[in-house]
């Protein structure tokens, strides 16, 4: 299995980080490329055809656990030969413009935006996009991240809106996943840690895009989580402030969080980060003086480390709604 998974991810240690491009107008230009020719059949992907213009363009960042890609694609079919994949692996998809068909092994379709989950199991699910251009970023993670909500046994595709989750939620997400992609191979030097974060933020789709968020009563770490969303952009929100707003001691709050395996403090940091991404994203020109101001960060220094932390990878399970 440990050798199966290294030759599928196509690397070796877990410090490692890999980035490519890929621009197509055919299929056959896919076939020529040795490296993503390996890449697609590692992960038993088969692209079957798509539209010539505007051309296939995906990004992919690999390391030794998680894989991602920011796709731009039109009138995409293709395949994933599930069944032929080791059972440790399930696939996250989320798609914030354009839409996307996703058909089960018992043809039973799921259609639209937001969140796609698809744990492990058997059988072939098949992926269609419409004549529009469709943005979609994916996820291949350890299955043990679907296993709260996803079984072998259980529903071959889970799809957000079946939850009501509106596909906005996962706007911030689907921009750091994005970002990501983006990134320099010298811009990452040990992979380890910005492994770690995503799989934290895997583990948010997950709940998130499963319904698992509004299940139950809400304790006081999603009544704090709810708090954090709606004042982030104040500088003076702290864990003094939050415990006091919300009626328990600082003491108490903490302890609250540290059973989530989180603080508060670095919760509202990840909250502003997860935002200012955001910003970034919808606004590319947008000064980072201006984007720390509107996030609450006291300064551009604040919010570079917090970025460089991968603070927004982390951040709590629903996005911040940007004033």
């Amino acid at each position: 299995m440990e050798r199966t998974r290294a030759l599928r991810m196509g690397l070796g240690n877990d410090r490692e980080f890999h980035r490519f491009d890929v621009h197509a107008q055919r299929v056959t230009d896919l076939q020529q490329s040795p490296r993503v020719r390996t890449q697609l059949n590692a992960a038993e992907i088969q692209i079957e055809s798509f539209a010539a213009q505007p051309p296939l363009r995906i990004r992919i960042a690999r390391f030794s656990e998680v894989a991602l890609a920011h796709a731009r694609v039109s009138e995409l079919r293709s395949r994933w030969n599930r069944g032929a994949w080791p059972t440790d692996r399930a696939l996250l998809m989320i798609v914030q413009h354009g839409s996307l068909s996703v058909t089960g092994p018992d043809g039973k379709q799921k259609h639209g935006r937001g969140a796609f989950l698809m744990p492990p199991g058997p059988g072939t699910i098949h992926f269609a996009t419409p004549t529009e251009r469709t943005d979609f970023v994916c996820m291949s993670v350890p299955a043990r991240i679907t296993a709260a909500i996803l079984s072998s046994g259980g529903a071959d595709i889970v799809h957000s809106a079946e939850h009501g989750v509106a596909a906005a939620l996962f706007a911030p997400t689907a921009a750091y996943i994005s970002s990501v992609c983006g990134l320099a191979q010298t811009d990452v030097t040990d992979g380890d840690p910005l492994q770690h974060a995503l799989e934290e933020l895997a583990h948010s789709v997950v709940r998130l895009a499963g319904g698992d968020e509004a299940r139950g009563p809400r304790t006081l770490y999603g009544s704090a989580i709810a708090a954090i969303r709606r004042g982030y952009d104040a500088p003076s929100l702290n864990p003094e402030t939050l415990a006091l707003t919300l009626g328990v001691s600082v003491r108490t709050l903490q302890s609250a969080f540290r059973a989530e395996g989180r603080t508060v403090a670095g919760a509202i940091r990840q909250t502003r980060a997860a935002a200012a991404v955001q910003l970034r994203h919808e606004h590319p020109h947008m000064p980072q003086s201006r984007i720390a101001a509107l996030t609450g960060f006291g300064s551009v220094d604040s919010l570079q480390r917090a970025m460089q932390l991968g603070a927004a990878v982390q951040a709590p399970e629903q996005a911040p709604e940007l004033r």
